[in-house]
């Protein structure tokens, strides 16, 4: 018998020290607890209306009903820090229960056999899936199972039960409900007021341990029917954030049409209340007008107005409507100037190149890709830009200008010395064929010989003046830009 026991002893020795190896910390919480969850559980009740007159008792089973379709229709549930913390305490809670009945029934397993006449083997055998039983244990007092166990941001919620039926009206605390595989529970209740209804209803969570939503409403017997329309508050917490906002004004024809995420919305102006946070295509179109598509992503929470202008389609390409705050801006398609913001542009099929500069403000450069004939409308907001560069321009603007105007001045001289020396010049022949070699003829000729090196001298300073000229003009074009090599 003591033989028995050492060697038993010796085995559970070396698996304890051999169990942390197949049992690393980084992985307890998946081995002990199993994948995350793929969606939460609410159980919905018939609400209780037994103080109702028999013709509105049916209204118990209707309202939750109402509600469900919310439910159904909602998607994925966000999970707030507290909801994730509770539902992970709450399967470590439900996991370390599970394994102590499991060590206490391997025990007394063990205390039956070792009395008994089994064999080695078989007690052997059961010591270790004691020994698996407590290492567990000892895995979950620890951090490692909720370090290494990742719990989905978001989780749809699942409506049971799934087949369209209705729990049983619940009477008395949820917190004792004894369905304890559901996340949460919903559960009312409907009491006459005259008239009308008190209609009352809760949710209650079981991994959170308290009331999570609560809501009481005074109704008529003909508003259960749109009960799950205005239940904003509801909504937001099956969402488990705020919604977002978004208005769209639709700038166009008469018979323009707005659609966002591919459903027909309205016309020239739609507001939507309660929009799910996140991606959403707006899409708008009128016959005879260029298409506007867009994708927006809205946060929880915003309130987005966007507006949408349609453009009557052109003949061979397409039509950019564009405009900059502030106003006054130049715009430049393939190194052309367009106009002046706002502007209404024709624009090539293919790739284009826009330009926008405005004195005191950074450029903006923005690539084109027209494959077909289709309307455009950009609304670009100028930021301010460096005060060195916008120096520069002006600077180099006022150097050009001031070279241009020297230049056009010194032209006249060089006209009046080359004039002068053709007057005198041809008085010299004159007189020089008619009288002969006299003293006026030289004097004409003395005359001339000066204006001549005056010409020169003024056509030298001219090149000169006009070699400047061009230089502060490239100055001023490569500062203005205009080339699309400037920054």
């Amino acid at each position: 018998m003591a033989a028995r026991e050492a060697i038993l002893g010796s085995r559970a020795v070396l698996l304890f020290l051999a169990l942390p190896a197949l049992l690393p910390a980084q992985t307890a919480g998946e081995a002990l607890l199993g994948p995350p969850p793929a969606e939460l559980k609410i159980g919905v009740c018939e609400f209780t209306a037994s103080s109702l007159p028999a013709a509105y008792r049916n209204l118990g089973a209707e309202a939750p009903r109402r509600l469900i379709a919310l439910i159904q229709a909602n998607g994925e549930h966000a999970l707030s820090p507290g909801e994730t913390a509770g539902l992970l305490q709450n399967r470590l809670s439900r996991a370390r229960e599970a394994l102590l009945r499991e060590t206490a029934r391997l025990r007394a397993q063990r205390d039956e056999l070792f009395f008994s006449a089994a064999p080695a083997a078989e007690l052997s055998t059961l010591e270790t899936r004691l020994l698996e039983q407590e290492e567990k244990l000892r895995l979950l007092e620890g951090d490692a199972p909720g370090e290494s166990l990742p719990i989905p941001e978001s989780l749809p919620l699942a409506v049971f039960p799934s087949a369209g039926g209705l729990l049983p009206p619940l009477r008395g605390n949820p917190a004792y409900y004894p369905r304890q595989d559901l996340d949460f529970i919903l559960h009312g209740s409907l009491e006459e007021a005259g008239e009308f209804f008190f209609l009352s209803w809760e949710i209650y969570s079981f991994f959170q341990g308290e009331r999570v939503f609560r809501s009481r409403q005074l109704l008529g017997a003909a508003d259960i029917a749109g009960l799950g329309q205005d239940q904003r508050e509801f909504r937001t917490w099956l969402l488990g954030r705020e919604w977002a906002d978004l208005v769209v004004i639709l700038n166009g024809p008469e018979n323009g049409e707005i659609t966002v995420d591919g459903s027909s919305r309205g016309l020239h102006r739609l507001e939507l209340p309660g929009l799910r946070p996140g991606e959403h295509r707006v899409q708008a179109g009128a016959p005879g007008f260029f298409a506007q598509d867009q994708r927006i992503s809205l946060l929880p929470g915003e309130r987005r107005t966007l507006e949408l202008t349609l453009l009557p389609q052109g003949a061979a390409g397409g039509q950019l409507r564009i405009s900059t705050r502030p106003a006054g801006a130049a715009v430049y398609l393939d190194s052309r100037l367009a106009g002046l913001t706002p502007a209404l542009i024709d624009l090539p099929l293919g790739f284009s190149r826009l330009l926008l500069r405005k004195e005191g403000f950074r450029d903006y450069s923005y690539f084109l890709d027209l494959p077909r004939p289709a309307g455009l409308d950009l609304t670009i907001p100028l930021s301010r830009g460096d005060t060195r560069r916008t120096g520069y321009q002006s600077l180099s603007r006022q150097e050009y200008y001031r070279s241009l105007g020297i230049f056009f001045l010194s032209v006249p001289l060089t006209l009046f010395f080359y004039s002068s020396y053709g007057i005198n010049f041809g008085a010299y022949r004159r007189e020089y064929l008619t009288y002969g070699a006299t003293a006026e003829a030289y004097r004409f000729y003395d005359l001339s010989h000066i204006y001549y090196y005056g010409t020169l001298a003024s056509l030298g300073i001219n090149v000169i003046l006009l070699v400047n000229t061009g230089l502060t003009a490239y100055r001023y074009v490569r500062a203005a830009g205009l080339d699309f090599k400037a920054p």
